[in-house]
């Protein structure tokens, strides 16, 4: 095992219930990390989702980030609030002291923004709550660690499906597709030209995803993608009258004429799949042959 890291947990979205927080503390310390819990990363507003206010989770981060003894800043969970924080946060402080960020899900829109004003790298990968026993699988917290510690600069995307073969050179970029969306043609999203783009979400409708991915479409930010890299899709619905197209469907009207690699079904998502992407990393996408395979750039 490489060397232990310290990771300072914050909530800077949803609470987490205390259970699923305390079971998963226990398990990231029992994988030999020290763990430095701030005081609000147990909070709750009321009886609201949100994990305190907007000011108590800034401060958290800002303590975090100062902390010299914390290695790796993690997010607690994601759920929703996140989004609210990013015109209120000094990001300064992310460039004074850059420190590994991680979290997936509703912290897409932390990810993204602190790499569009800072230029860091930050992390879409396992939030706390998904280190518990019950939905913890060792390869993806392997993977984890390698990329932090810099000990690995590949990740293997078994299962995928090509759906157009090729490489693509760029900044790798995205997240939660709903949460991403909402930050478009906002300062807190990216330059998206020339990016690797990937996506993944759940429990969406599907009317609701191809009216997002056409919307994106009609941006041209597929047009001026290297990469298109979508995820697992799961819990999606179809309430009210069936729509009629599947995902797959949907996907390739969206994405039909593109020269570029596309590759679908990709293994990450919200559920039991939490690889590790370093968002803003400059990475080549192989989707020729066999297992598509991202690696990042020396």
């Amino acid at each position: 095992m490489t060397t232990p890291l310290t990771f300072g947990i914050c909530s800077p979205a949803s609470y987490v219930k205390p259970d699923h927080f305390e079971s998963a503390l226990t398990q990231l310390k029992n994988l030999g990390h020290k763990v430095i819990v701030h005081p609000q990363a147990r909070g709750r507003l009321g009886e609201t989702q949100s994990a305190g206010t907007n000011e108590d989770k800034i401060a958290a981060i800002y303590d975090l980030l100062q902390n010299p003894d914390v290695d790796v800043i993690m997010f607690s969970t994601g759920g929703n609030f996140a989004a609210h924080l990013l015109d209120k946060l000094d990001y300064s402080l992310f460039s004074a002291f850059p420190k590994p960020i991680i979290g997936y899900s509703d912290i897409t829109a932390l990810l993204n923004a602190i790499h569009a004003e800072t230029g860091n790298i930050t992390y879409h990968g396992p939030n706390l709550s998904t280190i518990r026993p019950d939905v913890f699988k060792v390869e993806y917290y392997d993977h984890m660690i390698g990329l932090l510690s810099g000990a690995i600069n590949s990740i293997p995307l078994p299962g995928s499906v090509i759906s157009h073969p090729g490489t693509g050179h760029g900044k790798l970029i995205g997240g939660n597709l709903a949460v991403f969306h909402r930050i478009l043609h906002t300062p807190y999203c990216p330059d998206l030209d020339g990016a690797i783009l990937f996506l993944e979400d759940v429990g969406e409708e599907l009317n609701r995803l191809d009216a997002t991915l056409n919307h994106m479409r009609l941006l041209g930010l597929f047009k001026r993608a290297k990469g298109l890299i979508f995820g697992q899709f799961t819990d999606l619905k179809d309430t009210g009258r069936p729509f009629g197209f599947t995902l797959e469907q949907i996907i390739a009207t969206h994405t039909a004429g593109l020269n570029i690699p596309i590759i679908t079904n990709a293994p990450f998502g919200h559920i039991g799949m939490f690889p590790t992407f370093p968002v803003g990393a400059t990475v080549t996408l192989d989707a020729r042959q066999g297992v598509p395979t991202i690696t990042l750039a020396k």
